[in-house]
């Protein structure tokens, strides 16, 4: 929440993929696999690499035997993780970004990757149905691919289409408002 994606010095990972050049500083923001991958990948070209996860561990999804693996093998490659650790903001000035962490402390970077787990975390609620988790969670994707329809259907693991067909059906039933 409040950072904007500009695609050029705060991408996703589908814009990590073009770069022309490789970053001398990168922030990686979220630790799932595609977080854990850009990170591995962009040491092996030399960058300072930084990955910040809000939840206690690295790929939180995983097995805590397969994060713990992860974190030491990042750290005896020098990819500094900074875990439990909420974004605020990035600041940019001079051409050069400041991620700004909830601990007070700023972190220099030349690129961020905002990495949001594939599977965005939802807060379920009991006696919640399977059909209102799903619309809780495709309403959280979007939010968190800035609205791309595109994005969002690639963090859901679904194709264009079947999203589209998803938000019909919940435009039909009144769950998201009709320009979404």
């Amino acid at each position: 929440p409040g950072i904007e994606v500009d695609r050029k010095t705060i991408i996703f990972s589908d814009e990590a993929i073009h770069l022309p050049s490789v970053p001398r500083s990168i922030a990686i923001m979220g630790s799932g696999a595609v977080g854990v991958e850009f990170a591995s990948i962009f040491k092996s070209y030399g960058s300072e690499v930084t990955v910040i996860e809000l939840l206690p561990r690295l790929v939180p999804g995983e097995d805590e035997a397969v994060s713990a693996e992860i974190e030491r093998t990042f750290k005896k490659r020098g990819i500094k993780v900074l875990t439990g650790t909420r974004t605020k903001g990035i600041e940019k000035s001079g051409g050069k970004l400041s991620v700004v962490l909830d601990k007070g402390a700023a972190l220099p970077a030349d690129l961020v990757v905002v990495a949001p787990a594939t599977n965005a975390a939802v807060a379920l609620v009991p006696g919640m149905t399977v059909d209102e988790a799903e619309q809780k969670l495709i309403i959280a994707t979007l939010e968190a691919a800035g609205n791309n329809k595109t994005r969002a259907a690639e963090m859901l693991g679904i194709s264009l289409k079947t999203l589209h067909n998803k938000l019909n059906r919940m435009k039909g039933e009144g769950h998201v408002a009709q320009g979404s």
